[in-house]
């Protein structure tokens, strides 16, 4: 693969199809039952490359049709040797360039006409060729392959020969994905319906991807496109005996309802309503993705009756289109005769109504990134399996060029007597993708191998930390991973580790522990020793929730809490990192909650500074900011209770420092400020915006007596700012912990201006536990 621009999967497709070519003729030889290949094994040196490999012959032993007929084992083997890599860029079926126009200057003329063929050859140089050919002859035969559904091999065959120059004829038996470049004339022509030979073929746009552009002069260029994932949908409109309903339309309505509602779309949907209703949900809000399925009609003698039929003697008109501010990304125009093209009329209608003669043109025309329009009339079971085979595929992540091959595929197989597959003229940019993602309400999932669970659960971590989701929807979406990889059976210690980590985040910390317990008694098990230090945290925010909850005593949370402090020490015995010494200062600092004495209480404050100044001594410039605050945070506190003093020896023995002056203190904090509020990460980092509340908290602290009320009003408005962006409520329960141990402390302080402070953040505090609980 990689060769040519030979994707990984054409290249496995292509493998298995000629092992069962040479099967088929070795059986047709040799009547007497000799051997074939019934085995088939790919060895790969790069895990990426494997992965790709299996996840395409898994696809080809699901697809319905059968044609290549294997089974595959679940797994892939993985041997001694194997290598990973970086991938820094990823390879797509190449397309190549097809140009079709009517030669300039001169007119189009039923009798003989000129089109200029353009085609990329992947030289420094594309070929050119003029074509001179009667639209006459050729228009008669197309009513036939399109409009009167007689499309026959022998026909599409013989346009073939007639519509593409010699020269080019070569290029396009290769099967390679094409682009069609069109003007107005030549997009009038359907180029699906070619076909380059009688005999075992099939039409060009089924074996090989065929996607349409068109080719635009004075065109107003817009790029006011919808933010919003807002999709609307019209189904067979109310046509009060006008013409015959379309049950079709309406079914095709709902199955795409339908798709769009497991993902994170606000769908807008119409079927069965009046012309007015679909006219005012059409503007009363802008959309990403339109689809719109009914009755179409395309009529150049008379403007105002060509379009999408709403009503009597009403139609959703190219003029109606054109009015649209907002351009939607994606259209579907599944009403007949919408796409088709007419030079002639498009020129008129330019030069009279500044409008497109059809509405796939005018969609063009706004901006749309990719428009699917029937260029004729389609079979209504043929054009609801195209619409579900397209959007599946759009939903699964392929690209707009593969999802429109595969459909078609999958009609012409499905419907061989029908032309529908050939209907749509498909116009867009082939690699554009939809950018949706299943909602967290119907999130399911399935793996082949282990490494996707990872990646999601990687995925689901990021996403967590980051703020972007509501606890229940991070639960919903770690049970549905947790169950599709015990389906799967692919479960090994990386999952497992994961699972953990998003427990203990959630406050789930009885599940994480479960977790890191199954974890380590994995016999072959491999995690980073930075598991460990998780696995730590989570015990020590357990121990505290079961104090809090009363399921445990004061004394019997100390031993626990202190068995976890040595658990700490033998990680920095191995080695004494920055990030260590924040967990045992944060293990030190939340002991303050358990223990009853005001002794007890200081001692544990006293070691959690020790450590956090630790943490600050030893990190890396970029890592400093967050254990400097708290230990300053802490050191505050302790002077306030009389425990240190600025400018003196602090601690005993090997724990003995000398601590700033509070001038240099102020400085350094008032520098720190600075430097966090200048990061350019600052105004989405829910980190950088609790650490400078944090920075708040010591500044009140230093100074207690200049504590006003509108000095809590602020603070508060602060822990609001930052839980503003922050759906998770576990989240803002550790944001909050902080203050809940300074309250915890200040409340032994005999001081009048020290009451007066916890007083206020004792209101601050409840006023934000209240919120958590509504």
């Amino acid at each position: 693969s990689g060769y040519g621009g030979l994707s990984i999967e054409n290249a496995a497709r292509a493998i298995v199809q000629g092992v069962q070519n040479a099967n088929e003729k070795i059986t047709k030889l040799k009547e007497d039952g000799s051997p074939v290949i019934e085995n088939l094994e790919f060895i790969e040196l790069f895990e990426d490359v494997a992965m790709s490999c299996f996840y395409t012959l898994y696809k080809i032993a699901a697809e319905d049709d059968r044609q290549l007929n294997i089974d595959i084992s679940k797994k892939i083997a993985c041997v001694e040797g194997k290598r990973k890599r970086i991938l820094l860029s990823s390879g797509e079926n190449w397309w190549n360039r097809m140009v079709v126009k009517l030669k300039e200057e001169t007119v189009y003329n039923a009798d003989r006409s000129c089109f200029v063929f353009t085609a990329s050859t992947g030289a420094a140089r594309d070929l050119e060729r003029e074509l001179y050919l009667s639209p006459k002859i050729i228009q008669q035969m197309l009513d036939e392959i399109s409009t009167e559904n007689q499309w026959s091999k022998e026909l599409a065959k013989t346009i073939f020969e007639l519509l593409i120059p010699t020269d080019f004829k070569e290029q396009l038996k290769r099967r390679s994905n094409a682009s069609w470049v069109v003007d107005n004339y030549t997009a009038a022509y359907p180029w699906e319906l070619l076909q380059d030979s009688v005999a075992d073929a099939k039409p060009l746009c089924v074996s090989a991807g065929m996607i349409r552009q068109l080719s635009m002069k004075d065109t107003d260029f817009r790029i006011n496109t919808v933010a919003a994932n807002n999709v609307l949908v019209v189904g067979d409109p109310f046509l009060d005996g006008y013409i015959t309903q379309l049950k079709g339309a309406e079914d095709e309505a709902n199955m795409v309802a339908e798709k769009l509602k497991t993902y994170d779309f606000n769908l807008t949907l119409s079927i069965k309503e009046k012309a007015a209703s679909i006219i005012k949900k059409l503007f009363s809000q802008d959309y990403k993705i339109i689809h719109l399925a009914g009755h179409g009609v395309f009529n150049e003698a008379e403007p105002g009756k060509s379009g999408m039929v709403i009503g009597k003697e009403l139609f959703l008109t190219t003029a109606e289109i054109a009015q649209m501010s907002a351009i939607p990304e994606f259209v579907f125009v599944n009403c007949c005769f919408l796409g088709k093209s007419d030079g002639q009329a498009e020129a008129f209608y330019k030069s009279r109504y500044q409008l497109a003669a059809n509405i796939g043109s005018q969609l063009i025309t706004n901006g749309v990134k990719a428009v699917v329009v029937a260029g004729w009339a389609v079979d209504d079971t043929a054009a609801l399996s195209f619409a579900r085979q397209f959007y599946d595929g759009m939903f699964n992540g392929d690209c707009f060029g593969d999802a429109v091959k595969n459909a078609r595929k999958f009609c012409f197989e499905n419907y061989p007597n029908q032309n529908t597959w050939g209907a749509y003229q498909c116009y867009g940019d082939p690699y554009y993708k939809f950018k949706a993602k299943r909602s967290s309400r119907t999130y399911e999932k399935s793996y082949l191998i282990s490494e996707e669970a990872v990646i999601d659960l990687n995925n689901l971590y990021s996403e967590m930390n980051m703020g972007d989701l509501f606890d229940q929807d991070t639960m919903t979406k770690l049970l549905a991973i947790s169950n599709a990889v015990d389906t799967a059976d692919i479960r090994n210690a990386s999952i497992t580790e994961k699972e953990a980590f998003i427990h203990a985040q959630l406050f789930d910390y009885k599940t994480a522990l479960e977790k890191f317990d199954s974890l380590f008694k994995i016999n072959e098990a491999n995690f980073y020793v930075s598991t460990l230090e998780i696995f730590c945290n989570t015990k020590a925010h357990k121990i505290v929730d079961a104090f809090k909850m009363k399921s445990i005593k004061s004394t019997e949370a100390t031993k626990e809490i202190n068995e976890v402090l040595k658990q700490l020490d033998n990680l920095l015995y191995i080695s004494p990192t920055a990030e260590r010494f924040n967990l045992k200062g944060s293990t030190n600092k939340r002991k303050v909650l358990i223990v009853n004495t005001l002794l007890q209480k200081s001692r544990a404050l006293s070691e959690a500074a020790f450590d956090y100044r630790h943490a600050y001594e030893i990190a890396g410039e970029n890592c400093k900011i967050q254990p400097l605050v708290n230990w300053y945070l802490l050191e505050t506190i302790l002077v306030q209770m009389s425990n240190h003093a600025w400018g003196k020896v602090v601690g005993t023995g090997k724990n003995q420092y000398t601590l700033t002056s509070m001038k240099e203190v102020k400085t350094l904090l008032a520098d720190t400020e600075r430097m966090i509020s200048k990061n350019v990460q600052y105004a989405y980092s829910y980190t950088d915006k609790m650490t400078s509340i944090n920075l708040s908290l010591c500044a009140l602290l230093l100074e207690p007596k200049t504590a006003e009320q509108d000095t809590y009003d602020k603070l508060l408005q602060a822990y609001l700012d930052a839980w503003g962006q922050m759906k998770s409520v576990a989240r803002k329960k550790e944001g909050i912990e902080q203050l809940e141990i300074i309250v915890s402390l200040l409340s032994f302080s005999a001081d009048k201006a020290i009451i007066k402070v916890h007083k206020g953040l004792v209101e601050v505090y409840d006023a934000l536990n209240k919120m958590l609980k509504s």
